[in-house]
């Protein structure tokens, strides 16, 4: 699949500026959040496995009701797991998409400037959207560039 085919379009925004980028980006973001949930599920796995083994040490017989309470517990907490994994996953793709953006776009247009400078030798300002990161780094190019 080449870039152009990656390039996803919400109305008139692009919104995989530069796909690699932006690609490896939500990557990154996936893979801490698979992290912190695979942490979480052993985590939990562990604590119902020590309150099922305190029981067995206690002398409860392992056909207590006890222990069909522990095992449905865990399970619903499995599901609970399950369904916020779902949930964050399509929060930090979404969040992941539109930072991956405010970063892509500036950097992509500062790019563009500046071939447009070096193919032409005109100069002029380089504006960035109010909430693009590195607007500074737009400014300071264009004090450059009309040097």
């Amino acid at each position: 699949m080449s870039e152009k085919e990656l390039v996803i379009k919400s109305g008139r925004k692009v919104l995989l500026i530069d796909p690699k980028f932006q690609l490896r980006f939500l990557s990154f973001t996936m893979g801490i959040l698979i992290i912190v949930m695979v942490t979480l599920y052993i985590s939990i796995s562990i604590f119902f496995a020590n309150f099922r083994n305190l029981a067995l040490d206690l002398g409860i017989e392992a056909r207590n009701p006890l222990f069909y309470f522990l095992h449905t517990q865990q399970s619903k907490m499995n599901l609970l797991l399950g369904i916020l994994f779902l949930v964050l996953t399509l929060i930090f793709l979404i969040w992941g998409l539109f930072v991956s953006h405010r970063i892509a776009g500036p950097i992509y247009r500062l790019k563009k400037e500046l071939i447009h400078y070096l193919e032409t030798g005109k100069q002029k300002k380089i504006f960035l959207r109010e909430k693009d990161y590195f607007s500074d780094l737009a400014d300071l190019i264009s004090k450059v560039i009309n040097k």
